[in-house]
């Protein structure tokens, strides 16, 4: 019997990321689910006879990760396009921005509005009465 201790292997930013030339935290949590996937999928299609990699697929590899990064951008542009939506009020507009820079991910992740529909309401409130100063239930309804 061995003595080895097998050490974990940190997965993150850093100098060495084939990913750090772009900048995208999120990046390096790919590479777990790529490692499990494609020779997952390999095993499955070999089982099957099927196994090939014609050589366009070159220029899939290549190619393919320019339009998951434009996908980033317009996640970018989605928070950026919900926090325009509040003009000209300056504080809700950056306010709304970096809370669409939380849940645009949050839903691409999770494919449910439910629990972000809420926590905007709260946050939302909580942001008129303390940040804003404002009541948006006197603004919308007037004295009741």
């Amino acid at each position: 019997m061995s003595n080895d201790v097998i050490t974990p292997v940190h997965v993150g930013h850093s100098a060495r990321s084939p990913y750090a030339w772009i900048a995208l935290p999120s990046a390096p949590r790919g590479t777990p689910l790529t490692a499990i996937a494609l020779p997952s999928f390999a095993l499955y299609v070999a089982s099957r006879g099927a196994l090939r990699v014609p050589p366009h697929a070159l220029f899939c590899l290549l190619l393919y990760p320019l339009w998951g990064l434009i996908q980033q951008v317009l996640v970018l542009v989605g928070a950026l396009v919900f926090g325009a939506v509040h003009l000209p009020a300056l504080l809700l507009t950056v306010g709304t921005t970096l809370l669409a820079l939380l849940y645009v991910p949050q839903f691409l992740r999770d494919r449910n509005v439910g629990p972000l529909g809420v926590a905007h309401g709260w946050i939302g409130t909580f942001f008129y009465l303390w940040v804003l100063e404002r009541d948006p239930w006197l603004e919308l309804f007037g004295q009741g």
